[in-house]
């Protein structure tokens, strides 16, 4: 059985995976990591367009 995000989060291990079935989930999924983990950078993405990684760094830029 697939670890909820919870779950994920609580063990501090968060993964972005390109299996994220919109762009505001992905980003979503992005947020919550940058406010739990705000002096880490955020996990490397594989899989998704530059526009997806423009707009967390847009993301990151705000905290």
């Amino acid at each position: 059985m697939t670890p909820t995000a919870y779950e994920q989060l609580e063990r501090k291990k968060v993964l972005i995976y390109p299996t994220y079935d919109s762009l505001p989930e992905a980003i979503m999924a992005a947020q919550i990591h940058l406010q739990i983990h705000r002096n880490e950078l955020l996990p490397v993405l594989y899989g998704y367009h530059n526009t997806l990684i423009q707009d967390l760094q847009k993301i990151i830029g705000r905290r």
